[in-house]
């Protein structure tokens, strides 16, 4: 019986991950096992066909090839493949995939862009490795207790490829390759510029890898433990935080300094913060803003002063630079009297927003007062576990709102003031475009399908932060999600809005955010597309987006 664990093996990870060359595997494997191959896919997004189902497999490939929406190129996982199919499919240039198939396709083993391996003998068809040319592979698996650490071994020297494709690019020579090769001994450095080579068809330069010194590097330590308190201890807060600290890195952290990862992946950047600008400690002006919620406008209840507390006390921070800004809770007296002031009449949403806002805010003041007045002097009248928990409830809508609202809330607290034409025309510019399948190809199924539910979240996230977002997709993306159906309503109803046929949705954001000066969201660099519309408009322009423990969190400039 086949299983997954058949293909962790060194001659695979050469083939697909170090040579970039295509793999054909027959007969049938179930595909959950082939799916083992995908942790030697690094830099790539992968899509699942099924060729019984497809009569224009070739075309499909074609195309999504070529009009890929995501920064990554694609692989493809083709499965139940026919011979005239994969004749096809070899003719093609340019293009990732692994295929299975029953059939035993021997005969079309000519060449070495596609390696075939017959799995009933276990032999390859048109590939010979030995021992020797295969070390540096035989080393990262037998060195990895299980293929999560396998994976990130490989996405390292992913990141690493990245870094030195960023270093040719720049100064056209490999100066730095010691710094960025530190890790790995020298017998290995050709592997990964032959991977970086082969991943971005580029020609690397002929270096002498002997004659280059590499400096030592101090150790550095892993601030996992430190991140988990800050995090995990209370959501807002932890939400809070991350947003801080890409903030901060935007503003104060040179970006050529960070890999890849540190520049989107919260833990990898905070351990690098505090490896190399915060070696004593958080800085007292930072936690002081963080206290403050400014970013978010969300306002600390008594439970969560005292958590914050409690990540203070855990982390040792000095308690003198605190000072945690207190809830209306808290300002308050339990013993005083509510106060019911609010105006019977409701205002106008379109044209009145700042007292319709105010006229809200009010009516949750109140419902919060009159849940604590109940909890506080009446315990014993909460009886039964189903008035806890309408509650809890409560509380937790409570909290939304006051969250989706606080943007607003911030700038229009001091006063109530009507709305002027100015202030009712510049509610456009509240729009937020988002180019759809870049954001969501942050968190993909297992499959690596598009969650649909992912959709929602980004939508209230942008939500959250003040605009009104416009959700943008290319029509290839009805190929790519994991509920076609449920994609298909959401078109229907106008939630997504698809580009116009052959259009990608990156160039269409672009356009439409230039033309009527709109902000976008886009975790895209736009490499191709700064020429035409300036390198600095896009970096003014476009909001980027993490994916934090099932959150999307927008940062802002």
């Amino acid at each position: 019986m086949d299983t997954g664990s058949d293909f962790i093996r060194p001659e695979f990870l050469n083939i697909l991950f170090f040579q970039q060359k295509n793999l054909v595997i027959f007969p049938y494997v179930d595909m959950k096992h082939l799916h083992a191959l995908e942790i030697f896919t690094a830099g790539h997004n992968v899509v699942d066909l099924e060729s019984t189902a497809l009569n224009n497999l070739k075309e499909i490939i074609e195309f999504e090839s070529s009009n890929s929406y995501a920064q990554n190129p694609t692989l493809f996982f083709i499965s139940n493949t026919g011979k005239e199919q994969l004749q096809q499919i070899m003719e093609l240039d340019g293009i990732r995939c692994i295929i299975n198939s029953n059939e035993n396709f021997s005969d079309l083993a000519n060449g070495s862009k596609f390696i075939f391996f017959n799995k009933k003998h276990g032999q390859f068809i048109n590939y010979e490795a030995n021992d020797e040319e295969l070390v540096f592979e035989n080393e990262l698996i037998s060195h990895s207790e299980n293929k999560e650490l396998l994976q990130e071994q490989i996405q390292k020297i992913k990141i690493a490829a990245s870094r030195i494709f960023r270093e040719l690019n720049q100064s056209g020579n490999l100066q730095n390759l010691p710094q960025i090769l530190n890790d790995y001994e020298k017998k290995y450095w050709n592997s990964i510029l032959n991977f970086t080579g082969n991943y971005y068809d580029i020609v690397i330069p002929d270096i002498k890898i002997s004659d280059l010194k590499v400096k030592p590097q101090k150790a550095l330590k892993d601030f996992s433990d430190e991140y988990e308190v800050l995090i995990s201890t209370n959501k807002p807060i932890g939400k809070e935080f991350i947003q801080l600290i890409h903030e901060y890195r935007s503003k104060k952290v040179n970006p050529q300094h960070l890999e890849l990862e540190e520049l989107y992946n919260p833990l990898r950047l905070y351990n690098y913060l505090r490896n190399h600008h915060w070696k004593q400690g958080i800085p007292q002006d930072f936690i002081s803003s963080w206290t403050r919620m400014e970013i978010s406008g969300y306002n600390l209840t008594d439970t969560d002063q005292e958590e914050f507390n409690l990540i203070i006390e855990k982390l040792k921070l000095p308690q003198n630079s605190v000072t945690i800004v207190a809830s209306r809770q808290g300002l308050e007296s339990k013993e005083q009297p509510m106060k019911l002031d609010i105006p019977d009449t409701i205002p106008s949403l379109s044209t009145d927003w700042n007292q319709f806002e105010q006229w809200l805010m009010n009516r949750i003041d109140n419902l919060e007062d009159i849940i604590d007045n109940s909890l506080n002097t009446s315990p014993e009248k909460v009886i039964n576990s189903t008035f806890s928990e309408i509650t809890s409830f409560i509380y937790s809508e409570i909290s939304d709102l006051n969250h989706m609202l606080s943007p607003y809330r911030k700038e229009s607290m001091s006063a109530l003031q009507p709305q002027n034409n100015h202030d009712i025309l510049n509610q456009k510019e509240k729009i937020l475009l988002v180019d759809t399948t870049n954001i969501l190809n942050l968190d993909k199924n297992e499959k690596g399908e598009l969650k649909i539910s992912n959709i929602a979240k980004v939508h209230d996230a942008v939500l959250v932060l003040g605009y009104i977002p416009k959700m943008w997709a290319d029509a290839s993306m009805r190929h790519h999600v994991d509920n076609k159906k449920q994609y298909e309503k959401l078109l229907d109803r106008k939630i997504i809005h698809q580009t116009p046929a052959g259009t990608k949705a990156d160039i269409w954001v672009l356009k439409i955010a230039k033309q009527k000066n709109y902000k976008f969201l886009a975790n895209d660099l736009y490499k191709e597309y700064r020429k035409e519309f300036g390198k600095e408009w896009i970096s003014m322009n476009r909001l980027t987006c993490v994916y934090d423990e099932g959150d999307f969190i927008i940062l802002e400039k």
